[in-house]
Protein backbone atom coordinates (compact mmCIF):
# COMPACT_ATOMS: atom_id res chain seq x y z
CA UNK A 1 0.00 0.00 0.00
CA UNK A 2 2.70 2.41 0.90
CA UNK A 3 4.12 1.71 -2.48
CA UNK A 4 1.51 3.47 -4.50
CA UNK A 5 2.29 6.62 -2.45
CA UNK A 6 -1.37 7.50 -2.56
CA UNK A 7 -1.83 7.03 -6.17
CA UNK A 8 -3.30 3.97 -7.57
CA UNK A 9 -0.80 2.07 -9.75
CA UNK A 10 -0.86 1.83 -13.69
CA UNK A 11 -1.31 -0.60 -15.65
CA UNK A 12 -1.12 1.18 -18.83
CA UNK A 13 1.33 3.78 -20.10
CA UNK A 14 1.17 7.24 -17.81
CA UNK A 15 -1.29 9.43 -19.39
CA UNK A 16 -3.25 6.82 -21.44
CA UNK A 17 -6.53 6.50 -20.32
CA UNK A 18 -8.32 3.58 -18.44
CA UNK A 19 -10.32 1.93 -21.13
CA UNK A 20 -10.16 -1.71 -19.94
CA UNK A 21 -13.00 -2.92 -17.44
CA UNK A 22 -10.85 -5.37 -15.42
CA UNK A 23 -8.35 -2.32 -15.33
CA UNK A 24 -10.77 0.25 -13.79
CA UNK A 25 -12.45 -2.85 -11.82
CA UNK A 26 -8.85 -3.31 -10.27
CA UNK A 27 -8.63 0.01 -9.36
CA UNK A 28 -11.59 0.72 -7.31
CA UNK A 29 -11.68 -3.30 -5.76
CA UNK A 30 -7.77 -2.06 -4.86
CA UNK A 31 -9.61 1.66 -3.39
CA UNK A 32 -11.88 -1.12 -1.08
CA UNK A 33 -8.76 -2.98 0.47
CA UNK A 34 -6.96 -0.07 1.11
CA UNK A 35 -10.41 1.27 2.52
CA UNK A 36 -10.65 -1.58 4.99
CA UNK A 37 -6.63 -1.67 5.72
CA UNK A 38 -6.27 1.82 6.13
CA UNK A 39 -9.54 3.45 6.96
CA UNK A 40 -12.20 5.07 4.74
CA UNK A 41 -10.00 8.44 4.46
CA UNK A 42 -7.29 6.84 2.72
CA UNK A 43 -9.47 5.26 0.30
CA UNK A 44 -11.40 7.67 -0.26
CA UNK A 45 -8.48 9.41 -1.59
CA UNK A 46 -7.87 7.14 -3.96
CA UNK A 47 -11.35 7.09 -4.80
CA UNK A 48 -11.45 10.65 -5.47
CA UNK A 49 -8.16 10.54 -8.05
CA UNK A 50 -9.97 7.32 -9.99
CA UNK A 51 -13.04 9.83 -10.62
CA UNK A 52 -10.75 12.19 -12.62
CA UNK A 53 -10.18 9.21 -15.06
CA UNK A 54 -12.93 10.09 -17.73
CA UNK A 55 -13.40 6.10 -18.75
CA UNK A 56 -15.49 6.44 -15.31
CA UNK A 57 -17.74 9.04 -15.59
CA UNK A 58 -20.75 6.27 -15.91
CA UNK A 59 -19.35 3.53 -14.10
CA UNK A 60 -21.82 3.43 -11.71
CA UNK A 61 -19.52 1.51 -8.83
CA UNK A 62 -17.26 4.02 -8.40
CA UNK A 63 -20.06 6.73 -6.63
CA UNK A 64 -21.30 4.09 -5.16
CA UNK A 65 -18.02 3.07 -3.14
CA UNK A 66 -17.88 7.24 -2.58
CA UNK A 67 -20.92 6.77 -0.89
CA UNK A 68 -19.96 3.98 1.35
CA UNK A 69 -17.24 5.52 2.61
CA UNK A 70 -18.22 8.75 3.09
CA UNK A 71 -21.13 7.12 5.13
CA UNK A 72 -18.46 5.60 7.10
CA UNK A 73 -16.87 9.02 7.30
CA UNK A 74 -20.47 10.60 9.14
CA UNK A 75 -20.68 12.86 5.95
CA UNK A 76 -23.98 11.07 5.32
CA UNK A 77 -25.35 14.44 3.06
CA UNK A 78 -22.11 13.81 0.77
CA UNK A 79 -23.06 9.92 0.77
CA UNK A 80 -26.71 10.67 0.18
CA UNK A 81 -25.74 12.31 -3.19
CA UNK A 82 -23.65 9.59 -4.05
CA UNK A 83 -25.32 6.80 -3.83
CA UNK A 84 -28.18 8.32 -5.71
CA UNK A 85 -26.11 9.42 -8.23
CA UNK A 86 -24.84 5.60 -8.38
CA UNK A 87 -28.53 4.42 -8.79
CA UNK A 88 -28.87 6.97 -11.62
CA UNK A 89 -25.79 5.29 -14.00
CA UNK A 90 -26.80 1.83 -13.20
CA UNK A 91 -29.49 -0.14 -15.27
CA UNK A 92 -29.65 -2.83 -12.71
CA UNK A 93 -33.23 -2.28 -11.04
CA UNK A 94 -32.23 -4.67 -7.71
CA UNK A 95 -29.24 -2.68 -7.58
CA UNK A 96 -30.98 1.16 -8.36
CA UNK A 97 -33.76 -0.02 -5.65
CA UNK A 98 -30.72 -0.89 -2.65
CA UNK A 99 -28.98 2.48 -3.67
CA UNK A 100 -31.60 4.64 -3.48
CA UNK A 101 -32.75 2.46 -0.46
CA UNK A 102 -29.16 3.17 0.96
CA UNK A 103 -29.73 6.84 -0.11
CA UNK A 104 -33.09 7.49 1.88
CA UNK A 105 -30.76 5.81 4.88
CA UNK A 106 -28.41 8.75 4.56
CA UNK A 107 -31.10 11.34 4.46
CA UNK A 108 -33.06 10.03 7.19
CA UNK A 109 -29.89 10.01 9.81
CA UNK A 110 -28.72 13.40 8.48
CA UNK A 111 -32.42 14.50 9.50
CA UNK A 112 -32.10 12.84 12.81
CA UNK A 113 -28.44 14.39 13.62
CA UNK A 114 -28.92 17.35 15.86
CA UNK A 115 -28.02 20.05 14.73
CA UNK A 116 -25.37 22.58 15.90
CA UNK A 117 -26.17 25.57 18.10
CA UNK A 118 -25.16 28.67 17.27
CA UNK A 119 -22.84 30.34 19.88
CA UNK A 120 -23.94 33.02 22.27
CA UNK A 121 -21.83 35.89 22.72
Amino acid sequence: MAAWNRRPPRLAPKGAPLDSFHAILFYASSAVAVGMASGPAAALELVDTLAKEPALKTYHFLPSVRADLLKKLSRVAEARVEFERAASLTRNTRERDLLLERAAQCASESAESPKPKPARH
